[in-house]
């Protein structure tokens, strides 16, 4: 339960996180493209050339599991990342 947090703030918890670690990582960054408008992935990860997205969700929402995984799949899709992970 996330009690009472919003998803936003662990996003930006564990960017820093990551960060803390050497990793390349940006939390809620908007991207724009004329063709498929304005996307906001959770947290994007730049780690040996390869962007990874992760999307997470807070498991006292109905179906965060699937949510997540869904997120995580589109991205990938989209073109955003090349790995996708739901948390």
């Amino acid at each position: 339960m996330s009690d009472g947090y919003r998803q936003e703030v662990f996003n930006v918890l564990l960017a820093q996180l990551l960060q803390e670690r050497g990793v390349i990582a940006a939390p809620e960054n908007v991207l724009r493209n004329a063709e498929r408008g304005r996307r906001m992935p959770d947290v994007l990860v730049d780690f040996s050339g390869l962007r990874t997205a992760i999307e997470g969700e807070v498991s006292d929402q109905p179906d965060a599991r699937d949510k997540a995984i869904q997120s995580a799949r589109k991205r990938v899709e989209e073109g955003i990342a090349y790995i996708g992970i739901a948390i």
